[in-house]
């Protein structure tokens, strides 16, 4: 069993997420606890699948448990990848995800966990969310375009679901697996809005949760870009305010 269970979703990321995959491994066997890393590839196509799983399968990552890559038949969307990976998790005490894209350091992933095992220590059970908040010591490297265009959906998301953090969709989230255990039942996996359908389902369900400013970079080659995603996405925030506003029937 590991402290930690990190499920990295994957859309045709079999060039940038070995790298990333590298500095993570080599960044977590020197801590003091033990993650399992999971990635779980959303329906790539065969070709992009094959590469990544002889990339993963190259014996560099053996310092840290990292089982082959789940390899979905079709694509689900990012919400429902992680959570088919949380679904499958063991005993770990944490989940979490990040983004395979490596924009967030390793050496962040590793201080988040460390700082949820310091709350764990004070008998807190809180949720981490990262932000990308620029403040003295944070370096946020983002185009303005999309920095922008964050902040709108940003003040949507507030608006809609009443909310008081800064950056729902910051792609690194850290729970304890008791908590997954109670909000799981209200999670659909709602696609590129499934941060917020975390953070609205833990909010309800009474968890702490709280924001951790991290160092963040842009990387391009991403799938997801603001001309082609800004709309679904704001139009997937409306709908998924219109479900949780419906009473759950008993």
């Amino acid at each position: 069993m590991s402290d930690f269970l990190l499920v990295i979703p994957a859309f045709r990321e079999h060039l940038r997420l070995p790298p990333f995959l590298t500095e993570l491994v080599s960044t977590l066997s020197g801590a003091p606890f033990t993650t399992e890393i999971q990635i779980v590839d959303d329906g790539s196509p065969p070709a992009e699948q094959q590469a990544l799983l002889l990339a993963v399968a190259t014996g560099r990552f053996n310092q840290c448990t990292v089982p082959p890559p789940a390899c979905l038949p079709a694509n689900h969307g990012k919400g429902e990848t992680i959570l088919i990976g949380w679904r499958r998790a063991g005993d770990s005490s944490w989940l979490a995800f990040v983004d395979a894209d490596g924009s967030i350091p390793a050496s962040e992933v590793l201080r988040v966990f460390s700082l949820a095992l310091e709350e764990r220590a004070q008998a807190k059970n809180s949720c981490f969310f990262a932000s990308r908040i620029l403040m003295l010591g944070r370096t946020v490297k983002r185009r303005f375009l999309r920095h922008l265009c964050g902040r709108v959906f940003a003040t949507v998301v507030a608006n809609l679901f009443k909310t008081h953090v800064y950056d729902s969709q910051c792609g690194l989230k850290v729970l304890p697996r008791a908590w997954f255990l109670r909000v799981n039942p209200l999670l659909q996996g709602a696609g590129l809005c499934f941060d917020i359908e975390l953070l609205v389902a833990l909010q309800h369900s009474g968890a702490s949760i709280i924001e951790v400013p991290i160092d963040w970079e842009d990387k391009p080659g991403g799938s997801v870009s603001v001309l082609t995603s800004g709309l679904p996405m704001l139009w997937g925030a409306w709908l998924l305010s219109r479900r949780s506003r419906t009473p759950t029937p008993h």
